[in-house]
């Protein structure tokens, strides 16, 4: 994916201006013209901006408590008689996170450009799952925007609830876990060895099973740096 800036035309013959990472230019003309725009110059951003300056620049990074405070917010406006642009806009105003703020206000420009709000949601689509779009689709085509947040909402309260309820029952296995892992590892380096040279002391052949645990020990204090290094990066594919 390449970052590229685009001029463009609307149906009201106003120019916008704006940026938007793509696999190249003519995925970008599709986007717009799907967005009843008019392309009058896309340009490939090039240099350090044009390989970082798309994520890092914009700080997309937003949990899943922002955006059901975000869907919460809209549909309490929504179902209060507000326009949708109005609501973005006062959201955008009172929202104390600039990242959410900064994504809001992409969203209400994304629509003053002439894009459905579900369509605006999709150009945001590493922010905002698939289901959530899906659901918002749904609510524009039955004309009912504000009851379908209100679903999003109840959705993602109870899968919210789910996870927490998961992560604290997880706990105490976990810990559990952690401990046996820590005494076999404190069994393994430090006591199995004193029985190897007890039974060399007695001139007698160690057993299979005692020359297996032996070389699990010497592993373990050879490589600890190595299991260290698994234990994190196993920490951070699951976190």
């Amino acid at each position: 994916m390449a970052l590229f800036s685009y001029r463009a035309s609307n149906s009201l013959g106003e120019t916008l201006q704006g940026e938007m990472e793509a696999e190249d230019s003519r995925q970008v003309i599709i986007e717009l013209q799907r967005e009843q725009l008019i392309p009058i110059e896309v340009k490939r951003v090039t240099g350090l901006r044009g390989l970082f300056g798309y994520r890092s620049g914009r700080e997309k990074k937003v949990g899943q408590k922002q955006i059901l405070a975000f869907a919460k917010e809209l549909a309490t406006l929504l179902k209060a008689g507000m326009p949708l642009e109005g609501a973005l806009s006062l959201m955008a105003r009172l929202n104390s996170d600039e990242k959410m703020a900064n994504v809001i206000d992409e969203l209400n420009d994304s629509i003053k450009g002439g894009a459905t709000f579900s369509r605006a949601l999709e150009k945001q689509r590493d922010i905002f799952p698939r289901l959530f779009v899906s659901m918002i689709k749904a609510g524009e085509a039955g004309g009912m925007l504000g009851e379908a947040l209100e679903r999003i909402t109840d959705y993602m309260e109870r899968s919210q609830a789910l996870r927490e309820s998961v992560r604290s029952a997880l706990i105490y296995p976990t810990i559990l876990l952690l401990v046996a892992v820590v005494s076999i590892m404190v069994l393994l380096v430090f006591v199995v060895p004193q029985f190897s040279q007890m039974f060399e002391d007695m001139g007698r052949e160690l057993p299979v099973a005692t020359q297996i645990i032996l070389a699990a020990g010497e592993f373990l204090t050879g490589y600890w740096w190595l299991l260290l290094a698994m234990v994190f990066l196993a920490i951070a594919l699951f976190r």
